[in-house]
């Protein structure tokens, strides 16, 4: 989804695709090893470069240091998009 601000009540426009993939397994702590790929067929399907990207996940997790599918999504995109987990 696109919104035009953090106020916006419903999105400008939406965005899906159907995927012929198996996901990787769900591993506690590894969730990135099952959604960041699905992701990633959104994102490099984009035809403008988001100002921010805020995902239904944690950026940081738990721990010192340890990096959620935020981070390591930040980490995809060559750390050149914010990332907000909510």
């Amino acid at each position: 989804m696109q919104a035009d601000s953090w106020q916006a009540t419903a999105p400008v426009s939406e965005i899906s695709k159907r995927v012929a993939c198996t996901p990787a397994k769900y591993e506690p702590g590894c969730f990135y090893k099952r959604e960041l790929p699905l992701l990633r067929t959104l994102i490099d399907d984009l035809e403008f470069e988001p100002a921010v990207f805020a995902i239904d996940g944690y950026v940081w997790l738990g721990g010192e240091n340890k990096p959620g599918i935020g981070a390591h999504l930040f980490e995809s995109v060559g750390r050149a998009i914010p990332v907000v987990g909510i």
